[in-house]
């Protein structure tokens, strides 16, 4: 689940004319790849997407991110590279302030992941209004038309921002990362520390084999020693080394290990964290989203909702001229048929029909309409047992359609049919309708055909 897919749903739901019948019968022939509502609109998405026309809004819309993705992920890199170049620019004559660089390397990254933090925990966070005005004015320079409101939603673009801003957080900090292990592979540098704080070397060992805690059970090497710190303690005053550093020089590099580890524990590791659980938030709202839009809702209802008749069908009876009609109206129960075909209907219709009537088959399918004659031939060769019969009662009945009834008998036990009306009245059809079907196949003398009026 992505932003193209909630964009190519949007577009979709804004042209699609399909009528509830329609959306019904897609919904029966994918009920058992469909688990959720989710995955229903899922499924209609990739049944429909041809019906889009090139560039759709969410081709229009990568492009864009796509394209201001790669110059803030460059820009991201290059500035880390370039900012953790200057900070470990090395002279030959002053050390290099560690301080400088774990404000880089570590308080930065902390400080903006605890933001980050705060706006994951914080539904109503202070810059939604401004995070949502801003994605408008980008969703403005792809969409050819006004935007819909419903379109953006708060939480969404609340999630697309944190997500982005990890993704850019973590560029930068690989851009540290590289430009620390290039300066010491290339140059020979001497770390140092000083500060204005009154800060001892015990307090500052404290602290520091604190944060090396996470890897200092299986890399020791990397956490600074009370000796390393004693020793490249460096006083500005003067601007000189001490004798001190100059008579322990050998060691004042042995403090890339921990600020190596240091940058990949906090301001990498914990990013990828960061930007995991942001993905999967985005993601959950990106579904929430589609759920809440105004069209897919009617969308689901009109798949989920069966159609039913209004009126109970009265008991099925044989076409002989001393049939009794029962006229008690009774609730329909389900009808077990081997297969149910659809007489000049499309299988969409078949099936939303069968739902409506309350038919149940092990096989639905079309007949006659835009068939072949050899079509319809092979089909009927492949029928058995009780068969059921959908054809359109507001047309008369044909030479084609008894020489179909005559084929059909040779290969079935039973053969029921239901003569329909439109479905604006819920496929009911009219009496008048239904008596001229009667008169024409009682005509016809046949002891396994029954009609459903």
């Amino acid at each position: 689940m992505n932003i193209q897919t909630y964009l190519n749903l949007y577009e979709l739901l804004k042209h699609d004319t399909s009528t509830k019948e329609q959306r019904r019968a897609f919904a029966l022939q994918n009920k058992e790849n469909a688990t959720d509502a989710h995955q229903q609109l899922l499924l209609w998405i990739d049944d429909h997407i041809h019906k889009l026309s090139p560039p759709t809004l969410a081709n229009r819309y990568l492009r864009v991110e796509r394209l201001s993705s790669v110059i803030l992920s460059f820009l991201a890199l290059f500035f880390g590279f370039i900012a953790a170049g200057v900070v470990l620019h090395y002279n030959g004559t002053e050390p290099v302030n560690v301080i400088y660089f774990l404000f880089l390397s570590f308080f930065i990254p902390v400080v903006t992941m605890l933001f980050s933090i705060f706006a994951m925990l914080k539904q109503e966070f202070f810059i939604h209004i401004s995070l949502t005005y801003i994605v408008q004015k980008i969703f403005l320079t792809f969409q050819k038309e006004p935007l819909d409101e419903t379109l953006l939603d708060g939480n969404m673009v609340r999630w697309l921002f944190i997500t982005k801003m990890q993704m850019t957080s973590l560029l930068f900090a690989i851009g540290v990362e590289l430009a620390l292990l290039l300066s010491i592979t290339t140059q020979d540098i001497a770390f140092a520390w000083s500060t204005t704080l009154d800060i001892s070397p015990q307090t500052l060992h404290c602290i520091l084999s604190t944060l090396a805690l996470p890897w200092s059970f299986f890399l020791p090497s990397a956490v600074p020693s009370l000796e390393l710190i004693e020793h490249s303690h460096y006083f500005r005053l003067g601007g000189q080394i001490t004798q001190q550093m100059l008579e322990n020089v050998s060691e004042l590099g042995g403090w890339w290990k921990f600020l190596a580890m240091e940058t990949f524990v906090y301001a990498i590791l914990l990013r990828v964290v960061l930007y995991i659980v942001s993905s999967i938030e985005l993601k959950k709202s990106l579904q929430n989203s589609m759920l809440h839009l105004p069209q897919a809702q009617q969308l689901l209802q009109d798949m989920n909702e069966p159609i039913i008749t209004t009126k109970a069908m009265d008991e099925e009876k044989p076409l002989h001229n001393n049939t009794h009609t029962d006229n008690t109206n009774t609730q329909p129960q389900t009808r077990n048929y081997n297969a149910v075909l659809g007489y000049a209907f499309g299988e969409d219709e078949v099936l939303v029909i069968s739902e409506a009537l309350h038919l149940n088959a092990e096989q639905y399918s079309c007949i006659g309409g835009n068939n072949s004659l050899d079509e319809d031939e092979a089909l009927i060769e492949t029928l058995q047992g009780d068969v059921a019969v959908i054809l359109k009662a507001w047309e008369v009945p044909t030479m084609d359609f008894i020489d179909f009834i005559d084929t059909l008998v040779l290969h079935t036990d039973t053969i029921t049919l239901y003569p329909v009306g439109y479905a604006k009245n819920n496929y009911q059809p009219y009496e008048k309708d239904t008596s001229i079907w009667q008169k024409k196949l009682a005509s016809q003398n046949y002891t396994n055909v029954k009609v459903s009026v």
